[in-house]
């Protein structure tokens, strides 16, 4: 079966105990909440962990304007495909950077960004995050479907080990930044 919404949106009602929706439009209340919930719990979970499914890279096009104060240069965000969270500029993750609205302000006189994506097409999620979109959007419908704050107790529970297991895969599928942090282990071990 095709991951979509609806199916996410099913395995988060599933999670609840609750009946499955056939589409976002049903007039149901679980498909109304789905509806408005879904995509702040996909961006909520995409900002979570960086998920290999969500990478994205872009050389970012400086702004006219230098910023007032602090830094040399400041770069629009991407917005196609949507920038979430900014990960590392220039292949370093010790470049320095901040992010303010939809801005990137460094010293860099360029920048490639490595950046979390917004995802539009759910068949291009990995399992692991797949299942953690469903959790999320789950522990956001629990009080509202079931008033059970017990019930948002267990799917925040399960959640957290979704995201730590979600993490440890992406990493072993990217050696470089795995190796960065066994050296960082290391180092932070001697001292």
């Amino acid at each position: 079966m095709s991951r979509t919404k609806v199916s996410i949106c099913n395995e988060a009602l599933v999670t609840l105990g609750e009946k499955l929706i056939s589409s976002l439009e049903d007039t149901t209340k679980a498909a109304g909440l789905c509806e408005e919930l879904f995509d702040a719990s996909l961006d909520e979970v995409l900002r979570m962990s960086e998920w290999n499914c969500a990478i994205a890279r872009q050389s970012l096009t400086e702004l006219e304007d230098a910023p007032a104060f602090e830094w040399d240069h400041q770069y629009s965000l991407p917005s196609e495909p949507y920038c979430i969270m900014a990960l590392e500029i220039n292949e370093d993750r010790h470049y320095r950077f901040a992010i303010e609205g939809r801005v990137l302000l460094t010293n860099e006189d360029s920048v490639n960004l490595r950046y979390i994506k917004r995802v539009t097409d759910m068949t291009e999620f990995d399992p692991l995050c797949a299942r953690a979109v469903a959790l999320n959007l789950a522990y956001k419908l629990a009080y509202p479907l079931m008033q059970s704050r017990k019930m948002k107790e267990l799917i925040y529970s399960e959640l957290q080990e979704i995201l730590s297991i979600g993490g440890i895969a992406s990493r072993r599928e990217d050696s470089q930044r795995a190796e960065t942090e066994q050296q960082f282990d290391w180092l932070t071990s001697r001292i």
